[in-house]
């Protein structure tokens, strides 16, 4: 895939068994149901989209969690390269409290 000229979305378009999913309400109810159920999930970042963000958490892969005590959910992330000041590359985001930031 390195000697594509179209490096857009629109690259996977007529690909089978690929979704692509727009808008955080349709990606979190997606992935808090996928999640739910044993199965195996690949998904892909948009590099594009993170550098147009100046490779800042903003930008960054969605880490969806929800913190409350009721929750039967264990959220985990592994990246090698999220830093401990500045996550950068990766957003950590509250189902309970979407816009709350925490880095």
């Amino acid at each position: 895939h390195r000697h594509v000229e179209n490096r857009s979305v629109q690259f996977y378009d007529g690909m089978s068994g690929i979704q692509i999913l727009s808008g955080l309400s349709n990606v979190r109810d997606f992935l808090w149901k996928r999640c739910g159920v044993s199965g195996t999930l690949g998904l892909r970042d948009y590099y594009p989209y993170w550098k147009s963000k100046d490779m800042t958490a903003e930008g960054g892969k969605i880490f969806m969690f929800d913190p409350h005590t009721t929750c039967t959910k264990h959220a985990l992330f592994f990246d090698d390269n999220i830093g401990f000041e500045d996550s950068h590359i990766v957003q950590p985001m509250s189902l309970r409290d979407p816009e709350r930031r925490f880095f």
